[in-house]
């Protein structure tokens, strides 16, 4: 499981009500799912979507993040 803390600072890409939007906590499941889940909820709670999707870089696990 990944515990999400939602009274972090977010920084300047996302919105901290989405965040708070965000599950408790994710998992359990196979390490690949839960990350995929977790970098899946920080790309879902930027301000815009599409730029904080380009700072990922591919990996080679498989795992699909759109």
């Amino acid at each position: 499981c990944i515990y999400v803390n939602k009274h972090v600072n977010t920084g300047p890409n996302l919105d901290r009500q989405k965040v708070l939007q965000l599950p408790d906590h994710l998992g359990p499941a196979r390490p690949s799912v839960v990350l995929q889940q977790a970098v899946q909820g920080c790309i879902d709670s930027a301000f815009q979507q599409k730029a904080v999707f380009t700072l990922l870089t591919e990996g080679y696990g498989g795992e699909k993040i759109s």
